[in-house]
């Protein structure tokens, strides 16, 4: 048997647990990240947020929806939100009104 396999684990929607996938997000409208199943992961603020709340939800291209996570006005570079949470109808991002960068780790 080999000694370093490499193992990755899996949800009941077969969706990785760690992040497969990542999506830059200029904050400032409705901006889809992923249509369809997904699990989100993690988000990380890379510029800092200012303006308004960012929400994302759990939503085809809305901003409505089951919401999965909400980042505050000011949230800090560098920081890291742990969401590991299922979608089922796709990942949307409202950030009107908001500035600055977010990037979203999901799989």
């Amino acid at each position: 048997m080999a000694s370093n396999q490499i193992v990755t684990d899996y949800d009941d929607a077969a969706h990785p647990v760690l992040a497969s996938q990542t999506f830059p997000v200029t904050l400032g409208g409705l901006q889809t990240v992923k249509q369809g199943a997904a699990r989100l992961l993690k988000v990380i603020v890379t510029t800092v947020t200012a303006a308004a709340v960012v929400t994302i939800y759990d939503s085809l291209a809305t901003a409505a929806g089951t919401p999965l996570l909400v980042i505050p006005i000011a949230a800090p570079a560098g920081t890291i939100y742990t969401v590991d949470l299922p979608v089922v109808n796709g990942i949307t991002v409202q950030s009107t009104g908001a500035t600055g960068n977010i990037t979203v780790g999901y799989s």
